[in-house]
């Protein structure tokens, strides 16, 4: 029935063991394998919702198995990448909102400007035309 003996204590084993049952001495490491179903679903949740990718991440770096250290890395390049993309596109869209509420205000300040000259009922000076277009 058993056909080997574990080499540090020599208990007998079954040659498809992992681990000794006796000692716990690891006898061989354990094959890595993820789908690819899996690992599609990862790559999107760490690209879509990208904190939560680092727990994968970082679950898969410390396995010893290239694939899964690989796994591991393009999981945290996808979750860099969103996170850059997020906080870019956060930027710009702040950017334009920004822009905007500047000229409103400019708009304002030359309606004002309007207004007072309609009140006076004086026309445009040459000062008005610089307060009014100045950068």
């Amino acid at each position: 029935m058993y056909e080997m003996t574990c080499p540090k204590c020599s208990t007998q084993i079954l040659p498809e063991w992992f681990f000794c049952p006796h000692c716990g001495n690891i006898l061989q490491e354990k094959t890595f394998s993820v789908s690819i179903m899996s690992q599609l679903g990862m790559y999107a949740a760490s690209f879509l919702l990208a904190p939560i990718g680092l727990h994968w991440a970082f679950r898969y770096l410390k396995i010893k198995d290239a694939k899964a250290k690989r796994l591991g890395i393009i999981i945290i390049i996808l979750t860099i990448l969103s996170i850059s993309l997020t906080v870019g596109t956060f930027m710009k869209i702040a950017n334009a909102y920004s822009n905007t509420l500047n000229n409103l205000n400019k708009l304002n300040s030359i309606n004002d400007v309007g207004k007072m000259f309609s009140y006076f009922r004086v026309g445009f000076t040459v000062r008005a035309k610089r307060e009014l277009f100045r950068a």
